[in-house]
């Protein structure tokens, strides 16, 4: 080009029409991504939408947003410098804020507490007050056996089991739901047998899943398509957009979008804030409640937008119980408390003596949490939610009126679940339980989490692989070995198969076609591999039998 032609281009570049037209189609880039991400932020559900397409429309809004917020601070007019600025400063200082209200668990009325039989125990928590004895996790150990005793076959009376979940995302949640629906259907007495779960982040819904399946229709074929419809959801964008976008902008605005839309939802359930945890716990009921009423639909309007959709108030976690009257196990969900580091147990019933479980906060009979915690209770979503609130995707919790305390996963203490059965187990050697003798240990895993010194870790990052992998791996393989030094055949584990393709399915809240085939090839295999050693009667136990049958004779 010559220089003239060069000088032409300039000028039409600089001229005012082209500086008109970028402006234009600055500002309506700018107040589209504006527009679609306050799509996201009031859409029911993000299931339908892939997780890389929300943070390439966030991070897209984001530059455009500081980028306007420079052209205005470098503006002529007062209004428009005073408002770049405001804005620059929300997007620095959003992010950091938590307004009283958001994170928290709320709690609830108690509605099946009963005022019949009121006790005291010297060991309850400071402050407790009476509760009913029908509340006291003890008790309810001793009815629930009583009802084994009662309900189950002579053939299949003689194994107690208590089953342990690992965590892992939504991978555990799946396998955990399918090995237990599994073990149900193929071991006689598995399910009328269990004495209680103890369960770690994704095996935490998994199991609830399971339950209410079991509870309202339990037939196999009709428990696999229901649990591949929850597990099928994407419940990652949710979590992604709470994270990069969503939280702030309700923290900087108070949650003023979600009190208005409060006012016209059909929702019986409220929160003053719609954070990334409380979106999670949503879809998930979403979920579960399309799969119990057989609507399931992979359209991507009725995911999104959920229309016809109903929302029924959810199960109370303690009333779950009271209402089921020790017909089902037991379910304890573990959690982990960030500030002191101690494991914390969810337990749907009032431990007598809180030392049951050694060192762990209790936040369901602890005044700490409310003044008047004896009569209040949490959704049953939100107790398993609390055991998998895994760092970015989740945010930590406080639960009722206690703000010193943060919940995050229970993995971050020990992720098999064991260090709570095996209390239950020492509290049964405390009582001299005789069903001890007939007691059988079943541990889920999804993974094979085994240690890995295939390489040195790099110096700088040595310590920060330390911390992490002393809770899931070591902790959780030392509670391992100890449990099978102690019970030795009574402990049975199922887990993946080394050579299987399911090990490189990753801790996600997103499962595909793909994965979930794998992971129902594992359970069945598992299952078969291990149904003869969970079916097998201690040596004990077998000579107790058959002196009970006469058969020594």
């Amino acid at each position: 080009m010559k220089q003239k032609d060069i000088r032409k281009r300039v000028d039409q570049l600089t001229s005012a029409k082209t500086a008109a037209e970028s402006k234009k189609f600055y500002y309506t880039l700018f107040w589209f991504l504006c527009i679609f991400n306050l799509t996201f932020f009031l859409l029911p559900s993000m299931t339908a939408i892939n997780t890389m397409f929300v943070v390439l429309a966030v991070f897209a809004f984001l530059i455009n947003y500081v980028d306007f917020c420079r052209h205005l601070a470098v503006a002529e007019k007062p209004w428009q410098k005073i408002l770049g600025y405001l804005g620059i400063v929300i997007f620095l200082v959003a992010p950091n804020i938590t307004p009283p209200g958001q994170f928290v668990v709320p709690l609830r009325e108690l509605k099946t507490a009963s005022a019949q039989n009121l006790i005291s125990c010297e060991r309850f928590s400071k402050g407790l007050g009476p509760v009913d004895s029908k509340r006291l996790l003890e008790n309810a150990i001793e009815r629930r056996i009583k009802f084994i005793e009662s309900h189950s076959k002579a053939a299949d009376s003689s194994n107690i089991y208590i089953v342990c979940g690992m965590g892992g995302g939504s991978r555990a949640g799946y396998f955990t739901a399918r090995v237990l629906g599994l073990l149900d259907n193929k071991v006689d007495g598995f399910w009328s047998n269990t004495l209680l779960y103890s369960t770690v982040s994704g095996s935490s819904p998994g199991t609830y899943h399971y339950l209410k399946h079991r509870i309202a229709a339990p037939l196999e074929k009709e428990e696999l398509s229901y649990l591949q419809h929850i597990y099928r959801q994407n419940f990652n964008s949710s979590g992604m957009f709470g994270l990069l976008l969503g939280d702030g902008f309700e923290g900087a605005f108070g949650g003023l979008i979600n009190r208005i839309k409060a006012l016209f939802s059909p929702s019986k359930v409220y929160t003053a804030f719609r954070d990334r945890n409380v979106r999670i716990r949503q879809e998930y009921d979403f979920a579960l409640n399309e799969a119990l009423a057989g609507t399931g639909n992979e359209k991507f309007l009725k995911n999104t937008f959920r229309f016809g959709v109903d929302i029924s108030e959810p199960d109370d976690f303690q009333g779950f119980y009271l209402r089921n009257q020790d017909t089902i196990p037991i379910h304890l969900v573990n959690t982990f408390e960030v500030n002191s580091g101690r494991r914390t147990v969810l337990s749907p019933f009032v431990a007598g003596d809180t030392t049951l479980f050694s060192n762990a906060i209790q936040p369901l009979q602890d005044i700490s949490f409310s003044d008047s915690i004896a009569k209040r209770d949490i959704t049953y979503r939100e107790a398993v939610n609390l055991s998998e609130l895994f760092p970015f995707l989740s945010a930590a919790s406080t639960i009722g009126e206690n703000d010193r305390y943060q919940f995050v996963d229970g993995g971050y203490f020990e992720n098999y679940g064991l260090a709570t059965a095996l209390d239950v187990v020492r509290y049964l050697e405390s009582i001299q339980s005789p069903v001890l003798k007939r007691l059988k240990i079943v541990l889920i895993k999804n993974s094979l989490q085994r240690s890995k010194v295939e390489k040195s870790s790099l110096q700088l990052l040595a310590p920060l692989v330390g911390v992490i992998n002393a809770p899931f791996t070591g902790h959780a393989n030392q509670l391992l070995s100890d449990g099978i030094k102690k019970f030795n055949e009574n402990m049975v584990v199922l887990e993946f198969d080394p050579d299987a393709d399911t090990s490189k399915i990753s801790l996600t809240r997103a499962l595909t076609t793909k994965h979930i085939k794998a992971l129902d090839e594992q359970a069945i295999s598992q299952v078969m591999i291990n149904e003869a050693a969970i079916r097998r009667l201690s040596a004990t136990a077998a000579a107790q039998r058959r002196d009970s049958c006469g058969l020594n004779n």
